[in-house]
């Protein structure tokens, strides 16, 4: 139970940095659009650019495991009892 609400906590947490970092992409833009500048000048190169992309999209993949690992983990739990049982039932026979 408790790995589930610290699942929870860090679906929530995930999403709200997820949401911070596009508003101050999205702020970025309007920036860049009123001033004629170009997304290269405001975070210093291309590299940066990428860099800022490529966080965008972690957020979003640690955001989609997270959710997948929490809303199938009890069959992950039915999974790992059943191989309990079976090793179990294995040693038994075999003393």
């Amino acid at each position: 139970m408790k790995i589930r609400i610290l699942l929870g906590l860090n679906i929530i947490l995930c999403m709200v940095c997820l949401f911070i970092s596009c508003r101050i992409f999205w702020n970025m833009g309007i920036f860049v659009d009123e001033y004629n500048l170009s997304p290269n000048i405001i975070v210093g190169g291309d590299i940066w650019l990428m860099m800022d992309w490529l966080r965008l999209f972690l957020l979003f993949m640690i955001l989609i495991f997270s959710a997948i690992i929490f809303f199938f983990l009890k069959r992950i739990e039915k999974i790992e009892i059943t191989k309990n049982n079976i090793q179990n039932n294995k040693e038994k026979r075999s003393t």
